[in-house]
């Protein structure tokens, strides 16, 4: 009887085990992917659409197809959560761009006619004649863009304004004013966003921003980017957060208010000092990184020299080029007449001034106050007066 039971048992384990063997092999089968089929109304005319992964701001297209009888098929596999894009393209031009909240799952897609799509210009009307269903996420971030909706249009059509009107050559009044202007509206959509990412902390479309907005340099302090990760340290999208825990040590070095990055330059003189040797104890620091053939720089000039000479106690001003050529740099100088402390800083020299305050394009002016920390770092004057000037107004 001892001997039947023990068969019985086994027999059952091997029922199980098969079961579960079944299922193991069945996952590993199967093979997870999106896919998101489309319908377009009256579709008379040949037109790709493909979906295009805008995470890391270097683009990658995942798929495309064609549209075929009113009707398209996209088929891929992301990794998690992954921000996409929807484009639809008619000759060599996307006219239609529509975010996804990407996951392996299936989503449903309506456009209306690409002809009436055309009828407007408003790339934000445009967005909204494509209808996106299918998941969850893609639930949230429709709910985050239609919250965000006029205030984006409102910064976008300003930004189009401002490009059209600078060709024109505006007084310099005109231009500060829309540079405020557009200042205002970009404070306005982030406070929209940063809204709903308090309300809805545990959205996809939240952990999504969170990071975009961890991966900027000087423009949060330490304890704000802390705060941000901490309200989505919950969130479902536990790749996305771990990754975030994992960056933010790294970022915190290039957080506002952390301390400023020293380095080698040269003088007029041909010498090599460092920064720090040249830095008065107390009171605020303007480090401006130009070139002489950078035109943009070049009209900067004369609103550095506006700082230097309205602040001359408050105020410490160094111009610091990025001429590989002495004689072009002392050149331009001269053209200029810039009377503050003039530096260059070139070749190996570089490498540290790259690294520390994450230089990319010029003019960039870097603000430091009065112990040595970031205040700011722009590649915008506007932004430097009204920080050194909200400063000493406290």
């Amino acid at each position: 009887m001892g001997y039947c039971k023990m068969k019985s048992l086994l027999l059952y384990v091997a029922f199980v085990m098969c079961l579960v063997n079944w299922g193991c092999g069945h996952r590993e089968v199967k093979e997870e992917k999106f896919v998101i089929e489309g319908e377009v109304e009256n579709c008379n005319t040949f037109m790709k659409v493909a979906v295009v992964d805008i995470e890391k701001g270097k683009e990658r297209e995942i798929a495309s197809t064609i549209v075929s009888n009113g009707t398209f098929r996209l088929e891929g596999k992301v990794e998690g959560y992954v921000m996409g894009e929807l484009r639809f393209r008619k000759g060599t031009a996307d006219f239609v761009k529509v975010k996804v909240m990407l996951e392996n799952a299936n989503y449903q897609v309506k456009m209306a006619s690409p002809e009436e799509v055309q009828k407007t210009n408003d790339v934000f009307q445009r967005r909204q004649m494509v209808s996106v269903k299918g998941t969850k996420g893609q639930e949230e971030l429709s709910e985050y863009e239609n919250e965000t909706l006029d205030a984006e249009r409102n910064l976008d059509n300003k930004l189009k304004a401002s490009a059209f009107s600078w060709v024109g050559n505006l007084p310099e009044d005109s231009v500060k004013k829309s540079n405020e202007e557009i200042r205002v509206l970009r404070a306005k959509l982030q406070g929209i966003s940063e809204s709903f990412i308090k309300r809805h902390p545990n959205y996809f479309v939240s952990a999504y921003w969170v990071e975009k907005e961890l991966n900027t340099f000087f423009q949060y302090t330490a304890e704000e980017q802390q705060a941000r990760l901490r309200l989505v340290e919950n969130n479902p999208d536990t790749a996305r957060v771990n990754r975030m825990k994992r960056v933010l040590p790294g970022m915190l070095k290039y957080a506002r208010l952390c301390d400023y990055t020293d380095f080698e330059v040269e003088n007029v003189k041909g010498d090599t000092v460092r920064l720090s040797g040249l830095m008065a104890k107390n009171g605020y620091v303007l480090i401006d990184f130009w070139a002489s053939w950078c035109g943009p720089c070049r009209k900067a000039i004369p609103h550095v020299r506006e700082l230097y000479r309205k602040y001359p106690k408050e105020l410490q001003v160094f111009s610091v080029s990025l001429d590989e050529k002495p004689e072009e740099w002392k050149k331009a100088m001269a053209e200029e007449k810039m009377e503050w402390m003039q530096l260059r800083c070139a070749g190996e020299m570089l490498r540290d001034v790259a690294m520390g305050y994450r230089l990319s394009s010029i003019p960039y002016l870097v603000l430091l106050n009065s112990e040595g920390k970031v205040m700011c770092a722009t590649n915008s004057v506007d932004d430097v007066i009204n920080q050194l000037e909200s400063a000493l107004k406290n």
